[in-house]
């Protein structure tokens, strides 16, 4: 292999590898808790809930905070959308009761909003963990039904900005009544994370646990109960509820159970995906992508490697890119050729005459050999088809007299319709394409495998989707199938490989363009004759090293002065 074939190969093995680490970082970083110069973490709630003989329930949380930085201050919101009210609302912090106000340490305050009381209590705290207790009486939380009682209450909502560790949520049932029909009828149920459980501990006591709740994410339990344990109870609906609450708590439980089902799968699959999807897409690079070892291993390259257009040479040398450059060459390349002349004409002749610095513009005027060319049969034209696609375009569609284009008419209308510009750089792009030349550049096969890998890409990123959306998260698992997914379709869109052919040419080419850069320095006998050089600057504007070769024509050929406005052509 050529050293040229080894460095074009390592670049694009590397910018492979560069890919995957970055999708790789994202992934953990995604997983990972965004790590900040301030910031807060719930380590654990322990809340306590009371039902009370007339339907209402104590509640008592206590959440310990972990506090990077400086706080001064809490806002947490209890709902009271599923209750009459709340009321008896305190804050404390080990044996330090807060007492009402609206500012200062020590204090809390609340407010009505809507649907909601907003509880706000001020501390200070700096880089430690502080355990504060939040209670509370909930009015009406138990419907009483003509068959059983019902409370259904979300003990944490899905307003938190950060997780909860440790969660564990205990509900005690009123002391009074029929135990034994208590032991019988009492049925609790939880909703929240699949990790979550819930557990009847005592004929009167249901706990709940989650070992972590993500942010986002509410902890809801429900538990039904003989009515006669809230014989107070004012909140009553004259129905009976126990069968709906049944069909609806065992279709909610298939759903989770499927959605766990779902989960253990995707931790089998999703790390197989992502590791296999990185395989497949190195395996493809390394059978399909890496360039053919060209024939020509040279420094230098003193003429022009091949016969072909400047929109193809920037064809070959961009994979398959074709822009503005590509387009000035071209013009360039018509004025050489003698179809069109590019002329500098004075815009403002008073600043002249008053002397400043007179206002010019670029012309395009079209030639006798450029009107033989835009003939309706022309016989004899030296022109591919994009080049006469160009012509026509600037000198029959834009240009106002069918002879001449002020290049300030073709910016104005990139500015006033730039769908049109986008419409005709498209079109030249597709001609460009089917040239013969152009066809023989890339490989068909790499070409078709590249399809597939970026189909193959997308259908497994919808996969990841479809997964986050069974099981309701967003679940790490589910993210290395997307990323599994991204990662091929990346791939794909990276994979090209130039024909042997190709190969070789653009090894020709970059060795033409260490000459264009270089050829100041080498030996006056190695150097073409000026005349040459009007050719290859053509070139050297696709290359990307035209001003590069003006300023060493200056200096191998100082008795001449070249007329930079003939290299330099505006594009709006």
């Amino acid at each position: 292999m050529t050293s040229l074939s080894r460095q074009i190969n390592k670049a694009r093995f590397t910018a492979y590898v560069g890919i995957f680490i970055t999708l790789l970082a994202l992934v953990l970083n995604w997983a990972a808790p965004v790590c900040m110069a301030k910031s807060y973490s719930i380590s654990r709630v322990e809340i306590i809930a009371t039902v009370n003989p007339d339907g209402s329930m104590d509640v008592i949380e206590d959440r310990t905070w972990d506090f990077k930085g400086h706080f001064t201050w809490i806002t947490q919101t209890l709902s009271t959308q599923e209750c009459s009210g709340i009321t008896n609302i305190e804050v404390s912090e080990g044996s330090e009761r807060y007492v009402p106000g609206q500012s200062g340490v020590g204090t809390f305050s609340y407010e009505d909003v809507p649907s909601a009381i907003e509880v706000t209590w001020r501390f200070d705290a700096a880089d430690e963990e502080r355990t504060f207790r939040l209670s509370y009486t909930v009015q009406d939380a138990v419907v009483v039904y003509n068959d059983v009682a019902e409370l259904y209450w979300k003990f944490i909502g899905a307003d938190w900005e950060v997780s909860s560790e440790n969660v564990r949520v205990e509900l005690r049932l009123p002391t009074s009544g029929d135990y034994n029909d208590s032991l019988d009828s009492l049925r609790a149920w939880g909703h929240g994370p699949l990790s979550g459980e819930v557990e009847i501990v005592a004929p009167n006591v249901i706990v709940w646990t989650v070992p972590l709740l993500p942010a986002k994410t509410f902890l809801e339990g429900r538990v039904v109960f003989p009515k006669n344990l809230v014989p107070e109870a004012t909140n009553r609906s004259n129905t009976a509820a126990l069968n709906r609450i049944l069909t609806q708590e065992e279709q909610w439980a298939r759903e989770a159970n499927k959605k766990r089902q779902t989960q253990a799968a995707l931790k089998v699959v999703g790390p197989i995906c992502l590791g296999a999807c990185i395989c497949a897409a190195i395996l493809i690079h390394l059978r399909w992508g890496k360039e053919h070892t060209p024939e020509f291993d040279g420094d230098y390259y003193r003429e022009l490697p091949a016969d072909y257009t400047p929109a193809e040479l920037g064809y070959l040398w961009n994979f398959k890119k074709i822009g503005a450059t590509e387009i000035t060459a071209t013009i360039l390349d018509l004025a050489r050729k003698g179809y069109i002349s590019i002329q500098e004409v004075l815009v403002d002749e008073e600043k002249r005459e008053s002397g400043r610095e007179p206002e010019t513009d670029l012309v395009l005027v079209l030639e006798d050999k450029g009107k033989d060319a835009l003939k309706s049969d022309p016989n004899g034209i030296d022109l591919e088809e994009h080049e006469l696609f160009l012509l026509h375009y600037l000198l029959k569609e834009v240009s106002s007299d069918g002879e001449t284009l002020p290049l300030s008419r073709l910016e104005h209308l990139g500015e006033v319709n730039p769908t049109s510009i986008n419409k005709f750089v498209n079109r030249f792009r597709q001609k460009v394409a089917t040239t013969q030349a152009c066809q023989e550049m890339f490989d068909e096969e790499t070409e078709k495998v590249r399809k597939w890998e970026i189909a193959a890409g997308v259908i497994i990123a919808i996969a990841g989707l479809s997964s986050m959306s069974i099981t309701g998260s967003l679940n790490p698992y589910s993210l290395l199938i997307l990323m599994g997914g991204i990662v091929l379709f990346v791939s794909g869109l990276l994979l090209q490989r130039r024909t042997p052919s190709g190969s070789t040419q653009f090894a020709m080419w970059k060795a033409f363009k260490s000459f264009l850069e270089d050829f100041s320095s080498l030996d006056l006998a190695e150097i073409p004759s000026l005349v040459i050089w009007e050719h290859y600057l053509v070139y050297a504007t696709v290359l990307g090293v035209a001003k590069r070769v003006l300023d060493q024509l200056s200096i191998v050929y100082p008795e001449i002065a070249l007329p930079g406005a003939m290299w330099t052509v505006r594009w709006a």
